[in-house]
């Protein structure tokens, strides 16, 4: 992975992308990307942070959501 498109996704996962993110779509400037996640991201991040905050899979952590109902 190049710093070009790491700085692309992320800058997508936070929010600052179109939708897709994809620089098919539009242009993307790498020359801001890293003003946006300095601003935007915490200097420390843990995984848990990362995965449950930025992608949204704490979501997925209740147990009501993972229940298996049995008829």
């Amino acid at each position: 992975m190049t710093e070009y498109e790491l700085s692309e996704y992320l800058t997508t996962l936070l929010g600052f992308n179109e939708e897709g993110g994809s620089c098919e779509q539009h242009m993307f400037d790498p020359t801001e990307a890293g003003n946006i996640i300095i601003d935007n991201l915490p200097v420390d991040i843990s995984t848990k942070t990362f995965t449950d905050d930025l992608l949204g899979f704490g979501f997925y952590q209740s147990p009501d959501i993972l229940k298996i109902e049995h008829d």
